[in-house]
């Protein structure tokens, strides 16, 4: 039996290094840059060597160990792919203590490699992968009653990622209604108070929830970062069903996937946690298609091919996606040429979703960045900076730069389609193209940086 566990486990984890090695190789032979924009967050403060303040919202103490090396670029590759060959590991033996089939285990784990928002997590240097590592080490510890080690272990969840307190609740809940109660009351009482709580201090959730919103968001087949698979997703709904009425049925477990929804509304990366759960399920109904009697066995096995085909599709599809995510070389070059033609306090007007990459190679102060964006009450720069990309009226404009003190504006291709603005000569890049104030500096690539002057006598 213990052979055939260690067998399981180093087949799931030469799967994890072939996905994983994959996508890196696929990266680099388009693009050296690290991928996705939110990355150049934490390689700031890696360059600055700071970051760290456990009450600080999207501190990282990773971010001032790696500081400290030598080759940060590369550590920022090493350290999530070595986490995610820990976590299948830690995930493999989490599952052994609750599901009792071992072809569903394996399955199981499967799926979990398989799905976008494990790759995610472990391709991509986030704030996500360590603190992951150490949930998942308190809830081994804690499936094996050592509460101690276990408690340790949440606790150090906290100083890496401070934000990740409601899934250590949202764990305590369930495991205290499992451990220690038949009573569902309390547990869901906290599991409904922990959730308001997490929403409120949170800023409003303000896009509409619509059928386009959960597709482009949830599911990675339709666009989206950290999501499901279409075909993941649907299967562990059917697991939903299928164990409804079984012994298998656990109302605790339905409550925390209600309450990881809402949450990832306003904390969008808790989707990763909500998929781990989705993956049980998933594994469950996979195993009960697999046992069910079909009056045709060739059909059966033609469901299950297809089932198997579309867990595969789903992950390759996203994996070639996310080869291609920004930034490109071309952006990263202009801000380096930029930044010898600058002082370090001087201000660019882009896209919110730029800040972060603008800090890292400028040096520049970015108007608006993608924290100020998630975390601002009021948004108001937001409103501010999407009123002046969308105005032709140029005393506004002329204001709003004196005013705000802007001495660039930075804009790359993806704003020129469809990010910002739709057609050539929309809003203000009419205003660009034909006012003295506004003088082109540099156009390489789909790449355009625009210095204003102020002309006032």
């Amino acid at each position: 039996m213990r052979q055939n566990k260690t067998h399981q486990i180093l087949v799931l984890l030469i799967i994890c290094v072939a996905i994983l090695s994959f996508f890196h190789v696929l990266r680099l032979t388009k693009n050296t840059a690290l991928p996705t924009y939110d990355v150049y967050y934490h390689l700031n403060k890696i360059k600055s060597g700071t970051g760290f303040n456990l009450l600080k919202e999207n501190s990282y103490l990773l971010d001032v160990i790696i500081s400290k090396s030598n080759n940060q670029v590369f550590f920022m590759r090493l350290l999530p792919f070595i986490a995610g060959l820990l976590n299948i590991c830690l995930i493999y033996l989490i599952l052994g203590k609750i599901v009792k089939n071992e072809k569903q285990r394996f399955i199981t784990s499967l799926i979990v490699i398989l799905s976008p928002s494990f790759i995610y997590v472990h391709s991509v240097y986030n704030n996500l992968f360590l603190p992951l590592s150490f949930i998942l080490l308190g809830t081994l510890f804690m499936l094996k009653d050592k509460y101690f080690y276990s408690m340790l272990s949440l606790f150090v969840v906290l100083v890496f990622n401070l934000s990740l307190f409601i899934i250590i609740l949202l764990l305590l809940f369930v495991f205290y209604e499992k451990l220690k109660s038949k009573n569902l009351f309390l547990p869901v009482l906290g599991i409904v108070l922990v959730s308001y709580v997490f929403t409120t201090i949170n800023p409003g959730f303000t896009q509409p929830l619509s059928i386009y919103f959960l597709l482009t968001k949830y599911v990675s087949d339709f666009g989206a970062l950290i999501g499901f698979g279409f075909f993941n997703l649907a299967l562990a709904v059917l697991g939903i069903f299928l164990s409804w009425n079984e012994k298998v049925k656990n109302a605790i477990i339905y409550y925390t996937l209600i309450a990881l929804f809402i949450c990832s509304l306003y904390e969008h990366s808790f989707v990763v946690f909500l998929d781990l759960i989705l993956a049980y399920y998933s594994g469950y109904a996979f195993i009960k298609i697999w046992k069910s009697k079909w009056q045709s066995k060739t059909l059966k096995n033609y469901v299950m091919l297809l089932i198997l085909c579309g867990l595969i599709f789903s992950s390759g599809s996203y994996l070639n996606e996310m080869s291609k995510v920004g930034p490109k070389q071309s952006e990263i070059l202009s801000l380096v040429w930029l930044k010898d033609k600058i002082k370090p306090d001087t201000k660019i007007l882009s896209h919110y979703e730029y800040g972060y990459l603008i800090k890292t190679f400028s040096g520049a102060t970015p108007y608006t960045d993608k924290t100020y964006f998630l975390r601002s009450k009021d948004k108001l720069k937001i409103k501010l900076s999407n009123d002046v990309f969308a105005s032709r009226n140029l005393k506004k404009i002329l204001d709003f730069f004196n005013k705000e003190k802007i001495e660039y504006v930075w804009i790359n291709q993806a704003m020129k389609n469809g990010q910002v603005w739709n057609r050539e000569e929309e809003g203000i890049l009419l205003i660009l193209e034909n006012s003295p104030n506004f003088e082109r500096q540099y156009d390489y690539f789909g790449i355009e940086i625009w210095k204003y002057k102020d002309l006032r006598i």
